[in-house]
């Protein structure tokens, strides 16, 4: 069975535990067609972003293993390009970029930074800050809405990565209607931009199947409203970069998903969801 692809990859210049080389040998082993690898671009607030010089070396080595490994694997060059690392179609040409994933991890109150998705500790001190949950919630949506009409990614990563510690309902009910228009309004900027929607399963496990971003609710829409979604792991390590990748095909289909994206021969082409985990020829 061949696990088709991931393109949200971390490796240990960021905040990854292994090397470039690493992740592709695994990769091969558990014959994938193509992998992307997707570090942290470079933010001063973000510990876990890549250095400048470190973000150099990165796409040096991916550049060379992309040679090296060709007649295996396709590999390719990206980046998760956070918000207020501002990078652009004209900031991606100074970089061998092959696609961006573009993500909020930060809100700001216009003289500091917080990011949303650190620890709940530090979730609590946030919302403590701005007063509420709601006024936390819309800031962070309106950086993605920002985030997809300036700097146009490819692909929307963890669309709803603030619902992290709401995976219990503690904080918020996802049914309230100021919610749902908030999610809509977003929706609405990324079908504009043409920008693929992540389905991002880094805390799925077994006894939480549901644990995806975006939540159930919101794929529906998503499909309703013909937004491309593409399936990545958001792997931090070789094995999770097919960590929950058969289940997580299992819960799409039962949400309707008939097609997903993937990047294959240097394109993003729509791939039927009962071709993913497959056998397919690889050229």
């Amino acid at each position: 069975m061949k696990y088709i692809s991931n393109l949200h990859t971390h490796t240990n210049y960021c905040d990854g535990k292994n090397s470039i080389e690493e992740i592709i040998k695994y990769a091969i082993e558990k014959e994938f067609i193509s992998l992307g690898f997707s570090g942290h671009s470079n933010f001063s607030k973000d510990e876990c972003s890549m250095t400048k010089e470190g973000t150099i070396k990165y796409l040096y080595e991916i550049k060379k293993y992309k040679e090296i490994y060709k007649d295996k694997i396709q590999i390719y060059s990206g980046i998760e390009a956070d918000y207020y690392s501002d990078l652009n179609k004209n900031t991606d040409k100074e970089m061998p970029l092959d696609y961006r994933i573009g993500s909020v991890h930060f809100i700001d109150d216009g003289k500091d930074y917080f990011c949303i998705d650190m620890s709940k500790d530090n979730f609590n001190e946030t919302i403590k800050h701005f007063g509420n949950i709601k006024i936390v919630i819309e800031k962070y949506f309106d950086n993605i809405i920002k985030m997809v009409e300036t700097q146009k990614p490819d692909i929307v990563g963890h669309l709803d990565l603030i619902r992290k510690y709401n995976l219990n309902k503690e904080y918020f009910t996802e049914e309230e209607d100021w919610y749902i228009e908030k999610v809509e309004e977003v929706l609405k900027h990324i079908k504009e931009n043409n920008s693929i929607v992540e389905v991002n399963i880094k805390l799925m496990n077994q006894n939480n199947l549901d644990a995806h971003y975006p939540n159930k609710r919101t794929i529906k829409r998503i499909l309703e409203a013909n937004i491309p979604l593409i399936l990545n792991t958001d792997a931090h390590s070789i094995n999770g970069l097919d960590k929950f990748y058969c289940e997580s095909l299992e819960e799409l289909k039962k949400l309707g998903v008939k097609k997903m994206k993937m990047l294959i021969d240097n394109s993003f082409k729509d791939i039927d969801i009962n071709l993913f985990g497959k056998d397919i020829n690889y050229k």
